[in-house]
């Protein structure tokens, strides 16, 4: 199985993950955590949203990359976090016998 289609069909995150990332979104600039919030938690178009901040479709879409940007990076600086991302990948992309 491919792990991209891995990652749509199995939620692999721990509660902790999903606090993590809650508290990450909230700690995210301006409108960022608003934007994130919207598009996953709500199911907003881009283009609904691009609207309701009164933007363009462009402009919406480049601030929703610079919030992506963000909170993985940020995400991946808390160490619980971490670690559950390395077993993730562990599982599928384990280190080869040296």
């Amino acid at each position: 199985m491919k792990l991209k289609s891995f990652c749509k069909s199995t939620n692999r995150f721990t509660p902790t993950d999903h606090a993590i990332v809650r508290r990450v979104v909230d700690e995210l600039p301006g409108l960022l955590p608003e934007l994130i919030r919207l598009r996953f938690w709500r199911g907003w178009s881009m283009s609904h949203i691009a609207r309701d901040f009164g933007i363009s479709e462009e402009g919406a879409n480049a601030a929703l990359k610079k919030a992506l940007e963000l909170l993985r990076a940020k995400c991946l600086e808390e160490p619980e976090f971490s670690r559950s991302l390395c077993r993730f990948i562990g599982d599928y992309y384990p280190l080869e016998a040296a």
